[in-house]
Protein backbone atom coordinates (compact mmCIF):
# COMPACT_ATOMS: atom_id res chain seq x y z
CA UNK A 1 0.00 0.00 0.00
CA UNK A 2 1.05 3.27 -0.83
CA UNK A 3 1.66 6.03 1.54
CA UNK A 4 2.01 10.07 1.29
CA UNK A 5 4.67 10.70 -1.64
CA UNK A 6 4.89 7.23 -2.42
CA UNK A 7 6.39 5.89 0.84
CA UNK A 8 4.77 2.06 1.60
CA UNK A 9 3.22 1.89 5.06
CA UNK A 10 4.26 -0.69 7.28
CA UNK A 11 2.80 -1.92 10.37
CA UNK A 12 1.84 0.19 13.54
CA UNK A 13 4.41 0.16 16.32
CA UNK A 14 3.36 0.69 19.83
CA UNK A 15 0.06 2.77 18.50
CA UNK A 16 1.30 6.30 17.29
CA UNK A 17 4.18 4.73 15.84
CA UNK A 18 5.04 3.62 11.58
CA UNK A 19 7.30 2.24 9.50
CA UNK A 20 7.96 3.55 5.95
CA UNK A 21 9.78 2.90 3.46
CA UNK A 22 11.62 4.72 0.56
CA UNK A 23 12.06 3.21 -2.83
CA UNK A 24 14.57 5.48 -3.75
CA UNK A 25 16.83 5.07 -0.78
CA UNK A 26 16.08 1.41 -0.30
CA UNK A 27 15.55 2.22 3.79
CA UNK A 28 13.07 1.52 6.78
CA UNK A 29 12.18 4.53 8.91
CA UNK A 30 10.30 4.36 12.14
CA UNK A 31 8.82 7.59 12.89
CA UNK A 32 6.36 8.48 16.02
CA UNK A 33 4.17 11.39 13.89
CA UNK A 34 1.70 10.48 11.55
CA UNK A 35 1.78 12.18 8.04
CA UNK A 36 -0.72 15.00 7.45
CA UNK A 37 -2.59 15.57 4.66
CA UNK A 38 -0.30 18.62 3.95
CA UNK A 39 2.62 15.85 2.94
CA UNK A 40 5.03 14.27 4.87
CA UNK A 41 5.93 16.79 8.20
CA UNK A 42 6.10 15.76 11.29
CA UNK A 43 4.98 18.47 13.99
CA UNK A 44 7.68 20.48 16.03
CA UNK A 45 8.90 18.74 19.32
CA UNK A 46 7.67 19.89 22.18
CA UNK A 47 9.58 22.59 24.60
CA UNK A 48 9.65 19.47 27.33
CA UNK A 49 11.58 16.95 24.74
CA UNK A 50 13.68 20.02 22.99
CA UNK A 51 15.27 20.47 26.48
CA UNK A 52 16.04 17.67 29.88
CA UNK A 53 16.86 20.77 32.24
CA UNK A 54 16.78 24.40 31.97
CA UNK A 55 19.65 24.53 34.05
CA UNK A 56 21.28 22.96 31.32
CA UNK A 57 20.72 25.16 28.53
CA UNK A 58 23.22 27.99 27.49
CA UNK A 59 20.75 30.19 26.15
CA UNK A 60 18.43 29.97 29.53
CA UNK A 61 21.85 31.13 31.72
CA UNK A 62 23.95 33.08 30.52
CA UNK A 63 26.95 34.57 32.40
CA UNK A 64 26.40 31.35 34.97
CA UNK A 65 30.00 30.23 33.94
CA UNK A 66 30.71 27.09 36.45
CA UNK A 67 33.32 24.30 36.38
CA UNK A 68 32.32 20.91 38.16
CA UNK A 69 35.11 20.08 40.33
CA UNK A 70 35.79 17.55 43.54
CA UNK A 71 34.66 19.18 46.80
CA UNK A 72 38.01 19.25 47.62
CA UNK A 73 38.87 20.91 44.89
CA UNK A 74 36.32 23.66 45.51
CA UNK A 75 36.97 23.93 49.08
CA UNK A 76 40.94 24.46 48.83
CA UNK A 77 40.01 27.54 46.30
CA UNK A 78 37.82 29.20 48.85
CA UNK A 79 38.46 27.37 52.50
CA UNK A 80 41.23 30.38 53.52
CA UNK A 81 39.16 33.66 52.47
CA UNK A 82 35.48 31.73 53.21
CA UNK A 83 36.69 31.31 56.77
CA UNK A 84 37.97 34.37 57.46
CA UNK A 85 34.86 36.57 55.98
CA UNK A 86 32.82 34.18 58.18
CA UNK A 87 34.34 34.96 61.20
CA UNK A 88 34.18 38.69 60.46
CA UNK A 89 30.26 38.21 60.03
CA UNK A 90 30.36 35.93 63.68
CA UNK A 91 31.75 39.72 65.47
CA UNK A 92 30.59 42.13 63.42
CA UNK A 93 27.14 41.42 61.85
CA UNK A 94 23.95 41.94 64.54
CA UNK A 95 21.85 39.54 62.54
CA UNK A 96 25.01 36.58 62.46
CA UNK A 97 25.65 37.00 66.07
CA UNK A 98 21.50 36.61 66.91
CA UNK A 99 21.44 33.31 65.08
CA UNK A 100 24.11 31.65 66.88
CA UNK A 101 22.56 32.75 69.99
CA UNK A 102 19.43 31.15 68.69
CA UNK A 103 21.06 27.86 68.06
CA UNK A 104 23.28 27.79 71.40
CA UNK A 105 19.91 28.53 73.07
CA UNK A 106 18.16 25.75 71.37
CA UNK A 107 20.40 23.24 70.76
CA UNK A 108 23.15 23.55 73.57
CA UNK A 109 20.25 24.86 75.80
CA UNK A 110 20.75 26.22 79.35
CA UNK A 111 21.99 23.00 80.82
CA UNK A 112 23.82 21.27 78.12
CA UNK A 113 23.20 17.38 78.06
CA UNK A 114 22.00 15.24 80.19
CA UNK A 115 23.14 11.46 80.77
CA UNK A 116 20.75 9.20 80.99
CA UNK A 117 22.14 5.36 82.36
CA UNK A 118 19.90 2.70 81.76
CA UNK A 119 21.96 0.24 82.98
CA UNK A 120 19.48 -2.55 84.41
CA UNK A 121 20.38 -3.98 87.76
CA UNK A 122 20.90 -7.65 88.29
CA UNK A 123 17.34 -8.95 87.60
CA UNK A 124 17.01 -7.29 84.69
CA UNK A 125 13.72 -5.41 85.13
CA UNK A 126 14.53 -1.98 87.09
CA UNK A 127 17.36 0.03 86.38
CA UNK A 128 20.43 -0.04 88.76
CA UNK A 129 19.46 3.16 90.54
CA UNK A 130 22.67 2.89 93.26
CA UNK A 131 25.37 2.88 89.65
CA UNK A 132 23.04 5.46 88.03
CA UNK A 133 22.98 7.92 90.74
CA UNK A 134 26.78 7.65 91.34
CA UNK A 135 27.58 7.58 87.78
CA UNK A 136 25.61 10.65 87.31
CA UNK A 137 27.31 12.91 90.01
CA UNK A 138 31.03 11.77 89.08
CA UNK A 139 30.02 12.63 85.66
CA UNK A 140 28.51 16.36 86.82
CA UNK A 141 31.79 16.99 88.90
CA UNK A 142 34.39 16.04 86.24
CA UNK A 143 32.03 19.25 83.91
CA UNK A 144 32.17 21.35 86.36
CA UNK A 145 34.85 24.74 86.00
CA UNK A 146 37.66 23.80 89.01
CA UNK A 147 37.41 20.18 87.62
CA UNK A 148 39.32 21.49 84.48
CA UNK A 149 37.20 19.70 81.67
CA UNK A 150 39.07 22.16 79.32
CA UNK A 151 42.51 22.19 79.50
CA UNK A 152 43.04 26.13 79.68
CA UNK A 153 40.05 26.21 82.51
CA UNK A 154 38.40 28.41 81.43
CA UNK A 155 34.81 26.55 80.68
CA UNK A 156 32.94 24.55 82.03
CA UNK A 157 31.19 21.16 79.70
CA UNK A 158 28.33 23.38 78.94
CA UNK A 159 30.73 26.28 77.84
CA UNK A 160 32.45 23.75 75.69
CA UNK A 161 29.52 22.16 74.05
CA UNK A 162 29.01 25.79 73.42
CA UNK A 163 32.30 26.46 71.63
CA UNK A 164 32.11 23.49 70.00
CA UNK A 165 28.79 23.80 68.42
CA UNK A 166 29.76 27.80 67.44
CA UNK A 167 32.87 27.12 65.76
CA UNK A 168 30.89 24.27 63.59
CA UNK A 169 28.16 27.12 62.70
CA UNK A 170 30.86 30.19 61.95
CA UNK A 171 34.19 27.82 60.81
CA UNK A 172 32.77 24.63 59.02
CA UNK A 173 34.16 22.47 61.30
CA UNK A 174 35.84 22.58 64.73
CA UNK A 175 39.11 20.42 66.26
CA UNK A 176 38.86 18.99 69.70
CA UNK A 177 42.09 17.19 70.84
CA UNK A 178 41.66 14.24 73.83
CA UNK A 179 44.04 15.10 76.73
CA UNK A 180 44.16 11.60 78.92
CA UNK A 181 46.41 12.06 81.41
CA UNK A 182 45.92 15.55 82.34
CA UNK A 183 46.57 16.44 85.30
CA UNK A 184 43.12 16.72 87.00
CA UNK A 185 41.00 14.70 88.48
CA UNK A 186 39.78 12.99 85.77
CA UNK A 187 42.75 12.45 83.96
CA UNK A 188 41.08 13.58 80.94
CA UNK A 189 40.33 17.37 79.72
CA UNK A 190 39.71 18.76 76.14
CA UNK A 191 41.69 21.01 73.98
CA UNK A 192 40.40 22.90 71.26
CA UNK A 193 42.48 23.56 68.26
CA UNK A 194 42.01 26.83 66.12
CA UNK A 195 40.79 25.16 62.86
CA UNK A 196 42.94 27.52 60.59
CA UNK A 197 45.90 25.76 62.50
CA UNK A 198 45.07 22.53 59.99
CA UNK A 199 47.45 23.21 57.08
CA UNK A 200 45.03 23.66 53.83
CA UNK A 201 47.87 24.13 52.11
CA UNK A 202 49.84 20.74 52.87
CA UNK A 203 49.01 18.47 49.72
CA UNK A 204 51.17 15.70 49.36
CA UNK A 205 52.40 12.14 49.54
CA UNK A 206 52.96 11.22 53.14
CA UNK A 207 56.21 9.69 53.70
CA UNK A 208 54.35 5.92 54.82
CA UNK A 209 52.53 6.18 51.33
CA UNK A 210 49.24 7.69 52.46
CA UNK A 211 47.75 11.24 51.57
CA UNK A 212 48.00 14.39 52.94
CA UNK A 213 44.99 16.34 51.53
CA UNK A 214 44.36 19.71 53.07
CA UNK A 215 46.48 18.83 56.18
CA UNK A 216 44.06 15.69 56.99
CA UNK A 217 45.86 12.12 56.11
CA UNK A 218 44.52 9.58 54.73
CA UNK A 219 44.39 5.82 54.07
CA UNK A 220 43.65 4.02 50.98
CA UNK A 221 39.88 4.07 52.23
CA UNK A 222 39.71 8.28 52.64
CA UNK A 223 39.76 7.65 56.40
CA UNK A 224 41.89 9.94 58.35
CA UNK A 225 44.59 8.58 59.97
CA UNK A 226 46.52 11.46 61.24
CA UNK A 227 46.50 15.72 60.99
CA UNK A 228 48.99 17.77 60.48
CA UNK A 229 49.02 21.01 62.49
CA UNK A 230 50.70 24.32 62.16
CA UNK A 231 53.09 25.14 64.93
CA UNK A 232 51.90 28.56 64.80
CA UNK A 233 49.26 30.48 62.95
CA UNK A 234 50.61 32.41 59.49
CA UNK A 235 48.65 35.68 61.16
CA UNK A 236 49.99 35.64 64.88
CA UNK A 237 53.21 37.30 64.23
CA UNK A 238 53.57 39.34 67.56
CA UNK A 239 52.66 37.16 70.02
CA UNK A 240 55.11 34.49 71.18
CA UNK A 241 55.97 31.13 70.66
CA UNK A 242 58.37 28.25 71.72
CA UNK A 243 60.45 27.91 69.02
CA UNK A 244 60.24 24.73 66.52
CA UNK A 245 62.32 24.25 63.48
CA UNK A 246 59.40 21.68 62.34
CA UNK A 247 56.46 23.71 60.56
CA UNK A 248 54.12 20.90 61.35
CA UNK A 249 53.07 18.77 64.26
CA UNK A 250 51.38 15.46 63.04
CA UNK A 251 48.81 14.07 65.82
CA UNK A 252 46.82 10.61 65.43
CA UNK A 253 43.49 11.01 64.66
CA UNK A 254 42.79 8.76 67.96
CA UNK A 255 43.24 11.38 69.67
CA UNK A 256 41.12 14.06 67.53
CA UNK A 257 37.94 14.61 66.91
CA UNK A 258 37.12 16.48 63.45
CA UNK A 259 33.82 16.98 62.99
CA UNK A 260 31.90 19.09 60.04
CA UNK A 261 29.04 18.18 57.82
CA UNK A 262 29.60 15.81 55.06
CA UNK A 263 28.26 17.62 52.00
CA UNK A 264 29.64 15.83 49.05
CA UNK A 265 31.35 11.89 48.89
CA UNK A 266 35.18 12.45 49.48
CA UNK A 267 35.06 15.75 51.44
CA UNK A 268 37.91 16.26 54.04
CA UNK A 269 37.49 19.65 55.32
CA UNK A 270 34.13 21.59 56.40
CA UNK A 271 32.24 24.59 54.59
CA UNK A 272 30.78 27.22 57.00
CA UNK A 273 27.31 27.53 57.58
CA UNK A 274 27.78 31.08 56.76
CA UNK A 275 29.15 30.61 53.07
CA UNK A 276 25.62 30.75 51.66
CA UNK A 277 23.72 33.58 53.25
CA UNK A 278 27.22 35.62 53.32
CA UNK A 279 27.13 37.79 50.60
CA UNK A 280 23.05 38.68 51.89
CA UNK A 281 24.47 39.73 55.13
CA UNK A 282 27.21 41.86 53.87
CA UNK A 283 24.84 43.32 51.26
CA UNK A 284 22.95 44.46 54.21
CA UNK A 285 25.32 45.62 56.05
CA UNK A 286 26.53 47.51 52.96
CA UNK A 287 22.72 48.92 52.66
CA UNK A 288 22.32 49.78 56.04
CA UNK A 289 25.63 51.80 56.55
CA UNK A 290 24.46 53.95 53.17
CA UNK A 291 21.24 54.56 54.40
CA UNK A 292 22.83 56.28 57.53
CA UNK A 293 25.05 58.11 55.55
CA UNK A 294 22.36 58.89 53.60
CA UNK A 295 20.12 60.03 56.49
CA UNK A 296 22.63 62.04 58.45
CA UNK A 297 23.24 64.18 55.12
CA UNK A 298 19.41 64.53 54.34
CA UNK A 299 19.16 65.52 58.17
CA UNK A 300 21.92 68.41 57.72
CA UNK A 301 19.94 70.15 54.86
CA UNK A 302 22.37 71.60 53.03
CA UNK A 303 22.19 73.79 50.27
CA UNK A 304 24.61 75.87 47.63
CA UNK A 305 25.05 79.53 46.67
CA UNK A 306 24.33 79.56 42.48
CA UNK A 307 25.69 82.91 41.24
CA UNK A 308 23.57 84.72 38.65
CA UNK A 309 23.92 87.01 35.89
CA UNK A 310 24.60 90.01 37.79
CA UNK A 311 27.18 88.60 40.26
CA UNK A 312 29.97 90.52 39.85
CA UNK A 313 32.68 88.75 42.32
CA UNK A 314 34.73 85.74 41.85
CA UNK A 315 33.14 82.55 42.04
CA UNK A 316 34.94 79.61 43.88
CA UNK A 317 37.44 78.02 41.53
CA UNK A 318 37.83 80.50 38.77
CA UNK A 319 41.21 80.79 39.60
CA UNK A 320 42.35 77.65 40.40
CA UNK A 321 40.50 74.68 40.00
CA UNK A 322 42.33 73.01 42.92
CA UNK A 323 42.46 75.53 44.96
CA UNK A 324 39.50 76.18 47.89
CA UNK A 325 40.39 79.36 49.32
CA UNK A 326 37.69 81.22 47.41
CA UNK A 327 34.55 78.82 48.80
CA UNK A 328 31.99 80.63 49.79
CA UNK A 329 30.86 78.94 53.19
CA UNK A 330 28.04 79.47 55.82
CA UNK A 331 27.18 77.24 58.75
CA UNK A 332 23.19 77.11 59.83
CA UNK A 333 22.05 77.64 63.28
CA UNK A 334 18.63 76.83 64.48
CA UNK A 335 16.07 79.91 64.44
CA UNK A 336 18.44 82.10 62.73
CA UNK A 337 17.95 84.25 59.22
CA UNK A 338 21.44 85.34 57.52
CA UNK A 339 21.33 87.68 54.68
CA UNK A 340 23.16 85.85 51.25
CA UNK A 341 25.60 87.73 49.10
CA UNK A 342 24.51 90.47 46.36
CA UNK A 343 23.71 88.18 42.88
CA UNK A 344 23.59 85.21 44.67
CA UNK A 345 20.53 82.42 44.83
CA UNK A 346 20.04 79.85 47.23
CA UNK A 347 19.35 76.44 45.78
CA UNK A 348 18.49 73.42 48.27
CA UNK A 349 19.79 69.72 48.46
CA UNK A 350 17.67 67.07 49.34
CA UNK A 351 18.70 63.74 49.31
CA UNK A 352 15.36 62.64 50.58
CA UNK A 353 16.43 59.54 52.64
CA UNK A 354 15.61 57.24 54.03
CA UNK A 355 13.80 55.65 51.46
CA UNK A 356 9.97 54.36 51.62
CA UNK A 357 10.75 51.02 50.65
CA UNK A 358 13.40 50.64 53.39
CA UNK A 359 11.83 48.36 55.31
CA UNK A 360 10.48 45.73 52.40
CA UNK A 361 13.79 45.35 50.92
CA UNK A 362 15.56 44.06 55.02
CA UNK A 363 12.66 42.33 55.16
CA UNK A 364 13.25 40.30 51.83
CA UNK A 365 17.20 40.27 52.64
CA UNK A 366 16.60 39.24 56.27
CA UNK A 367 14.45 36.09 54.86
CA UNK A 368 17.08 35.02 52.32
CA UNK A 369 19.54 34.93 55.14
CA UNK A 370 17.45 33.16 57.83
CA UNK A 371 16.64 30.68 55.12
CA UNK A 372 20.04 30.13 53.82
CA UNK A 373 21.52 30.18 58.14
CA UNK A 374 18.23 27.90 58.68
CA UNK A 375 16.59 29.60 61.43
CA UNK A 376 13.37 31.58 61.10
CA UNK A 377 12.48 35.09 60.12
CA UNK A 378 10.62 36.10 63.31
CA UNK A 379 13.33 34.68 65.28
CA UNK A 380 16.24 36.05 63.69
CA UNK A 381 15.18 39.80 63.03
CA UNK A 382 12.77 39.86 66.49
CA UNK A 383 10.05 41.49 64.27
CA UNK A 384 6.81 39.85 65.80
CA UNK A 385 4.53 42.14 63.15
CA UNK A 386 1.92 40.52 61.69
CA UNK A 387 2.33 37.19 63.58
CA UNK A 388 -0.71 35.35 65.26
CA UNK A 389 -1.22 32.22 67.02
CA UNK A 390 -1.16 30.17 64.15
CA UNK A 391 1.90 31.65 62.36
CA UNK A 392 3.83 30.98 65.57
CA UNK A 393 2.45 27.53 65.64
CA UNK A 394 3.14 26.74 62.41
CA UNK A 395 6.93 28.53 62.63
CA UNK A 396 7.42 26.30 66.02
CA UNK A 397 6.66 22.99 64.39
CA UNK A 398 8.46 23.47 61.41
CA UNK A 399 12.00 24.89 63.50
CA UNK A 400 11.74 22.35 66.39
CA UNK A 401 12.75 19.34 64.37
CA UNK A 402 15.45 20.80 63.24
CA UNK A 403 17.03 21.77 66.43
CA UNK A 404 16.45 17.83 67.76
CA UNK A 405 18.89 16.94 64.38
CA UNK A 406 21.01 19.04 65.08
CA UNK A 407 20.93 18.14 69.15
CA UNK A 408 21.08 14.49 67.58
CA UNK A 409 24.39 15.46 65.40
CA UNK A 410 26.46 16.96 68.47
CA UNK A 411 25.64 13.99 70.75
CA UNK A 412 26.59 11.25 68.13
CA UNK A 413 29.27 13.18 66.77
CA UNK A 414 30.97 15.05 70.33
CA UNK A 415 28.92 14.39 73.29
CA UNK A 416 29.42 10.59 72.98
CA UNK A 417 33.09 10.67 71.75
CA UNK A 418 33.58 12.76 75.28
CA UNK A 419 31.52 10.20 76.98
CA UNK A 420 33.09 7.20 75.98
CA UNK A 421 36.80 8.36 76.05
CA UNK A 422 35.99 9.83 79.52
CA UNK A 423 34.56 6.19 80.96
CA UNK A 424 37.84 4.25 79.18
CA UNK A 425 40.05 6.82 81.48
CA UNK A 426 38.01 6.17 84.98
CA UNK A 427 38.57 2.03 84.19
CA UNK A 428 41.88 2.84 85.37
CA UNK A 429 41.75 6.30 87.27
CA UNK A 430 40.33 3.93 90.51
CA UNK A 431 41.33 6.77 92.47
CA UNK A 432 38.81 8.82 91.54
CA UNK A 433 34.57 8.72 91.73
CA UNK A 434 35.08 5.78 94.15
CA UNK A 435 31.69 5.02 94.69
CA UNK A 436 31.32 4.53 90.76
CA UNK A 437 31.22 0.29 90.21
CA UNK A 438 34.07 0.05 87.02
CA UNK A 439 32.64 -3.66 86.06
CA UNK A 440 29.44 -1.64 86.00
CA UNK A 441 30.35 1.24 84.10
CA UNK A 442 32.21 -1.32 81.50
CA UNK A 443 29.31 -3.29 81.21
CA UNK A 444 27.42 -0.19 80.23
CA UNK A 445 29.69 1.13 77.76
CA UNK A 446 30.14 -2.80 75.96
CA UNK A 447 25.95 -2.88 75.72
CA UNK A 448 25.49 0.88 74.80
CA UNK A 449 23.09 1.42 78.05
CA UNK A 450 23.12 4.57 78.41
CA UNK A 451 21.87 8.23 76.02
CA UNK A 452 22.01 11.92 76.64
CA UNK A 453 18.85 14.25 76.30
CA UNK A 454 18.84 17.91 75.17
CA UNK A 455 16.83 20.61 75.67
CA UNK A 456 13.39 20.17 75.84
CA UNK A 457 10.58 22.91 74.37
CA UNK A 458 7.23 23.82 76.07
CA UNK A 459 4.47 23.98 73.55
CA UNK A 460 2.77 27.38 72.94
CA UNK A 461 -0.78 26.68 74.73
CA UNK A 462 0.40 24.57 78.04
CA UNK A 463 -2.55 23.78 79.38
CA UNK A 464 -3.89 22.46 75.77
CA UNK A 465 -0.45 20.25 75.36
CA UNK A 466 -1.02 18.86 78.95
CA UNK A 467 -4.52 17.70 78.35
CA UNK A 468 -3.08 15.93 75.21
CA UNK A 469 -1.27 14.24 77.38
CA UNK A 470 -3.31 12.63 79.63
CA UNK A 471 -5.54 11.80 77.27
CA UNK A 472 -2.32 9.86 75.36
CA UNK A 473 -1.96 8.50 78.63
CA UNK A 474 -5.44 7.05 79.20
CA UNK A 475 -5.62 5.49 75.86
CA UNK A 476 -2.58 4.01 76.45
CA UNK A 477 -1.01 5.52 73.79
CA UNK A 478 2.01 6.97 75.65
CA UNK A 479 3.77 6.22 78.83
CA UNK A 480 4.45 8.46 81.92
CA UNK A 481 8.00 8.23 81.24
CA UNK A 482 7.88 9.27 77.72
CA UNK A 483 6.12 12.64 78.63
CA UNK A 484 8.54 12.90 81.37
CA UNK A 485 11.58 12.71 78.84
CA UNK A 486 9.91 14.75 76.70
CA UNK A 487 9.26 17.79 78.79
CA UNK A 488 12.15 17.56 81.11
CA UNK A 489 15.88 16.48 81.41
CA UNK A 490 15.31 14.01 83.99
CA UNK A 491 14.89 9.90 83.95
CA UNK A 492 11.37 9.12 85.20
CA UNK A 493 12.51 7.38 88.23
CA UNK A 494 14.70 9.93 89.08
CA UNK A 495 11.34 12.30 88.85
CA UNK A 496 9.22 9.20 90.65
CA UNK A 497 11.43 9.45 93.48
CA UNK A 498 11.64 12.81 94.13
CA UNK A 499 7.92 13.33 94.15
CA UNK A 500 8.00 10.57 96.79
CA UNK A 501 10.45 12.46 98.56
CA UNK A 502 8.69 15.62 98.35
CA UNK A 503 5.65 13.83 99.33
CA UNK A 504 6.93 12.40 102.55
CA UNK A 505 7.97 15.82 103.67
CA UNK A 506 5.18 17.64 102.58
CA UNK A 507 3.07 14.54 104.84
CA UNK A 508 5.89 14.98 107.97
CA UNK A 509 5.37 18.68 107.77
CA UNK A 510 1.57 18.39 108.05
CA UNK A 511 1.09 20.30 104.71
CA UNK A 512 -1.88 19.11 102.63
CA UNK A 513 -1.94 19.23 98.40
CA UNK A 514 -4.89 19.17 96.74
CA UNK A 515 -5.52 15.76 94.56
CA UNK A 516 -4.69 16.65 90.58
CA UNK A 517 -6.99 15.34 87.55
CA UNK A 518 -9.58 13.24 90.03
CA UNK A 519 -12.53 12.69 87.97
CA UNK A 520 -16.06 12.39 89.59
CA UNK A 521 -17.62 8.51 89.75
CA UNK A 522 -20.39 9.05 87.39
CA UNK A 523 -22.61 6.39 89.80
CA UNK A 524 -22.40 8.52 92.41
CA UNK A 525 -22.96 11.75 91.03
CA UNK A 526 -26.54 11.94 92.41
CA UNK A 527 -25.91 10.91 95.94
CA UNK A 528 -22.44 13.69 95.25
CA UNK A 529 -25.08 16.28 94.54
CA UNK A 530 -27.38 15.00 97.78
CA UNK A 531 -24.36 15.63 100.15
CA UNK A 532 -23.40 19.29 98.55
CA UNK A 533 -27.30 20.15 98.53
CA UNK A 534 -26.78 19.10 102.36
CA UNK A 535 -24.11 21.03 103.40
CA UNK A 536 -24.84 23.70 101.32
CA UNK A 537 -28.04 24.03 103.52
CA UNK A 538 -26.25 23.56 106.80
CA UNK A 539 -23.97 26.49 105.45
CA UNK A 540 -26.75 28.77 104.95
CA UNK A 541 -28.44 28.07 108.27
CA UNK A 542 -24.97 28.54 109.96
CA UNK A 543 -25.02 31.90 108.28
CA UNK A 544 -28.66 32.82 109.32
CA UNK A 545 -27.34 32.04 113.22
CA UNK A 546 -24.45 34.21 113.03
CA UNK A 547 -26.82 37.08 111.18
CA UNK A 548 -29.43 36.83 114.26
CA UNK A 549 -26.55 36.49 117.16
CA UNK A 550 -27.58 33.45 118.08
CA UNK A 551 -24.43 30.88 119.10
Amino acid sequence: MLGVNGHVNGAKVNGRRRTFFNPETGRLKVTGHRASSNGNKRKPPSAARRRYFDIGQVSETLGWNVDDVSANAAIYQNLWLMKSRARDLARNNDYVRRSLQIFDNNVIGPLGFTLSCKLRDGNGKTCDRGFRSKLHAAWSRAGKLRNRPTTNGQLTRKDAYSLWFRTLIVDGEVIVIGKPGFGNEARWSLQFIDTARLDHRLNQIAPNGNRIIMGVEVDADDAPVAYWFLNRLPSDLVFPYQSDPQEHQRIEARYVNHTFVVERPGQSRGVSWLASPATRARHLDQFEEAIVVGSRVAASKMGFYVPDENYEGQAPGDEDPSDPAGDLRQDAEPGTFEVIPRGMTVENFDPNYPPGNLEEFQIAILRGIASGIGIDYVSISNNLKGVNYNSLRSGALEQRPIYEGLQNFVIDHFVDWDFRQWGAVQDLNIDAYPGVNRRKLRSMMELDSYGFDGRKWQWVDPEKEGNAEIKAIEMKLKTRAMVIRNKANIEPDQMFQDIADEEAELEELGIETPTIFTKPDASNENESTEEETGETGEAEDDADAILSGDD
